[in-house]
């Protein structure tokens, strides 16, 4: 699906975003929540930590940011607000999902921003 949103949209960063965020920011978000465990909660009974999914957005923003400003060469504040705007959604992605669906909704709540933001803000 990320290649088909690539191909369509004519965008590496709807190839590499959500793929980058699933492979490099979930991983980070386990270790953290394991290692560090602070801020515990509870979604559709699987335990999560805040420390965790404080891990993920930092990851993502970071990742997001990278890709915006050097692949797409957006403006700073573009790439800053949809950066922001995409490790939101991928970390509420992340937090709601449990049992592997986080394998799915993290990269395809990714590539709905990056299609959303291309259709009404024209980026990337």
């Amino acid at each position: 699906t990320c290649y088909l949103a690539f191909e369509y949209f004519d965008a590496l960063v709807f190839y590499y975003i959500p793929i980058l965020i699933l492979a490099i920011s979930d991983p980070i978000a386990a270790f953290v929540g394991k290692s560090w465990p602070r801020g515990k909660y509870t979604v559709f009974g699987m335990t999560k930590t805040l420390s965790g999914s404080l891990g993920f957005f930092l990851s993502s923003l970071l990742i997001c940011s990278l890709l915006l400003i050097g692949v797409e060469a957006l403006a700073l504040d573009a790439a800053l607000i949809l950066a922001l705007s995409l490790s939101i959604g991928c970390t509420l992605a992340e937090a709601l999902s449990h049992h592997g669906y986080d394998n799915l909704s993290i990269p395809y709540s990714a590539l709905l921003l990056l299609a959303l933001s291309h259709f009404w803000f024209q980026l990337p």
